[in-house]
C-alpha cells in the first residue's frame, strides 16, 4: 500500500559564477576564449550535486554523462540509508530538456540500515543532456511499503 506523503521540491541552479559561452561563434573564439572553455584539471571533476543531506538519508547525484553505444544519458546516484531500519529506493522519472523518461520499471534500490550504495544507474534515451535534468523518487520503509518521501529535484546546470 502507498500512502500520500508531501511531495518535496529541491531546486538547485549551479550556473551562478559560471562563464556563459556564446557556442554559436565558436570558430571566431580568441586563445583566451578556448581556454577558459576547456578549463583546468579541477574543472574536470564531473557533476556531483547534493540532493539531500539529512539525519537518516542521504542522496547525491554523483555523475552524469554520454552512453556512447546507445546514445543515452545516464545519471548516477549514491545514496545512503542513515536510518536504522532497511528502506527502498525508487525511481518514477528522469527528464532531460527534451524527453522526460518513466523509469518505473526499473528494480527498487533496497538500502539495509546504516548502507550505502553507490553509483546507482538510471538512463534516459537522450544524448543532448540540455541545461537541466528534473526527476523524482520515493523513499520507502523496506518492511511495509510505507512511502516516507516524495522527492522532485530540478537542477540547472549549464546556462540557458
Amino acid at each position: 500500500m502507498i500512502s500520500q506523503v508531501e511531495k518535496q521540491v529541491i531546486d538547485i541552479d549551479t550556473t551562478p559564477g559560471k562563464r556563459k559561452f556564446d557556442m554559436e561563434r565558436m570558430n571566431e573564439w580568441t586563445k583566451e576564449e578556448w581556454e577558459a572553455w576547456v578549463g583546468t584539471p579541477e574543472d574536470h571533476q564531473g557533476i556531483q550535486i547534493d540532493l539531500l543531506d539529512e539525519h537518516d538519508f542521504y542522496i547525491r547525484i554523483s555523475g552524469i554523462g554520454l552512453h556512447e553505444p546507445t546514445r543515452e544519458t545516464i545519471v548516477w546516484f549514491d545514496v545512503e540509508n542513515r536510518k536504522d531500519t532497511d528502506i527502498q529506493v525508487r525511481f518514477k522519472w528522469i527528464q532531460t530538456d527534451q524527453i522526460k523518461m518513466n523509469v518505473e520499471y526499473a528494480p527498487p534500490v533496497i538500502l539495509e540500515a546504516g548502507s550505502t550504495v553507490k553509483d546507482v544507474e538510471v538512463r534516459v534515451p537522450d544524448e543532448n543532456l540540455g541545461n537541466w535534468i528534473h526527476g523524482e523518487f520515493q523513499v520507502f520503509e523496506n518492511e511495509t511499503n510505507h512511502c516516507i518521501r516524495d522527492i522532485v529535484f530540478n537542477i540547472k546546470i549549464y546556462h540557458d
